[in-house]
């Protein structure tokens, strides 16, 4: 690859010259390669495709120019480690865009793979090399071809490609810029060892899934990388509406109003319900059932903590409180993305400080423990002077931030 000055029009080009080894005559094969990438991706007429400006011969080599991008590869990116999600988000958008409308053009690229993505100094990615480029609707079988490490599994079965093998390599790419790493590294050098290597091998991904990711981008990676083909997006709209849940979105921090009236909603839902347990408890008649067995009092009496361990279930499997649905909030980690189940339910143990104090202070004062007793007071000082803390920070702070958010490092925000 060079870069030439384009005389006729006074502007930088990319020029590809293809030439064979010893200077001898290039292989009819790799000229044919190169024509073929040439009128492939001379087709293809997208901001986010190289374009290619003109083909031609010199001294008997073919070449063609194109447009020269400022910039440098994915896979220089990669290297380098600086790939954060909002860029891997943003370049999975424009790639499938692009991929999206080759297909509509009856072209599938065939060699999706890092150094053939370029990044402008913009922001703005490319899709280059179509050297592999097939016809959709071609139904002559050609030699297998692009890079093993990319290659989707039906491919080294003897598989036409296809969209779905294209969005395997896709997967793969965007694996390998989310973790650095391929999702499966292909060893020796012949199909019968790739397929091996395919077949004994599982794709893996970090547990616990890391906070600066979105977990719906796992499900994203997961589908992409399927086995089989069929398990994989059917469409290129169907795979942009997934990229769709992942994409970076202004984010508004909500005001202290709102959310001390989605707490107080969800403190006095909890309240609500203490309410006929505590009838329940007062029903002489409740505790016949089991005076005899004390073990079993101890277990009725703790019928207090129902209403609160009800909510914390709620929240950690929905992941959302009801106040805050109502209000239109919701807990994102210092990424902005949803914060996970588990910071979630230790979050709401400070939230909802309150409801628990309360449901533990009236299970203290049905036993017959006198330490427990004298626990009780101080349990209450405690939350009191948590509860105006943390309603102060929230107030006052200019992030509107309270304590639960500052000691599990969330923010709230307006749920568009």
């Amino acid at each position: 690859m060079y870069q030439a000055l384009d005389t006729s029009l006074q502007r930088y080009v990319a020029v590809k010259l293809l030439r064979g080894q010893h200077m001898s005559p290039p292989d009819e094969r790799d000229v044919e390669t190169l024509m073929r990438e040439a009128v492939s991706q001379a087709r293809v007429e997208h901001p986010n495709i190289v374009t290619i400006y003109y083909v031609g011969k010199q001294d008997g080599d073919p070449f063609f120019a194109m447009e020269l991008v400022n910039g440098v590869s994915i896979g220089e990116k990669i290297q380098e480690g600086n790939l954060s999600f909002s860029d891997i988000s943003n370049v999975a958008h424009q790639i499938a865009e692009a991929l999206k409308f080759s297909y509509g053009l009856d072209i599938i690229h065939g060699d999706i793979k890092p150094p053939n993505i370029l990044i402008q100094q913009n922001g703005v990615a490319k899709l280059s090399d179509f050297g592999m480029a097939r016809r959709v609707s071609g139904s002559k079988k050609e030699r297998i071809g692009g890079t093993p490490n990319y290659l989707a599994p039906e491919l080294l079965d003897g598989g036409k490609p296809s969209i779905q093998s294209d969005m395997y390599a896709f997967g793969v790419t965007l694996y390998e810029m989310t973790f650095g790493r391929l999702p499966i590294h292909l060893t020796g050098s012949t199909i019968d060892q790739w397929r091996s290597d395919h077949s004994n091998a599982a794709i893996s991904f970090p547990t616990p899934w890391p906070d600066r990711f979105p977990d719906e981008w796992q499900d994203t990676l997961q589908k992409l990388l399927a086995r089989d083909p069929e398990d994989r997006f059917e469409s290129y709209d169907e795979l942009l509406e997934d990229l769709e849940k992942t994409k970076s979105r202004e984010i508004v921090l909500a005001k202290p109003v709102p959310r001390m009236i989605a707490a107080l909603f969800d403190w006095m839902l909890v309240f609500m319900l203490m309410m006929p347990c505590q009838v329940l408890l007062a029903t002489p008649e409740f505790y016949g059932f089991f005076d005899s067995h004390p073990l079993m009092m101890f277990v009725v009496q703790a019928v207090d903590l129902l209403p609160i361990v009800t909510y914390t279930a709620i929240l950690y499997f929905w992941r959302q409180s009801i106040g805050r649905q109502i209000m239109q909030l919701r807990v994102i980690n210092k990424y902005g993305f949803n914060a996970s189940k588990r910071k979630l339910l230790f979050r709401s143990f400070l939230r909802m400080i309150l409801p628990w104090s309360t449901s533990l202070l009236f299970f203290i004062t049905r036993t017959s423990l006198g330490w427990m007793q004298d626990l009780a007071s101080g349990i209450s000082l405690l939350v009191t002077i948590f509860v105006v803390v943390s309603g102060c920070f929230l107030i006052f702070n200019r992030q509107h931030r309270s304590l639960h958010d500052i000691v599990f490092d969330t923010r709230v925000i307006i749920d568009r």
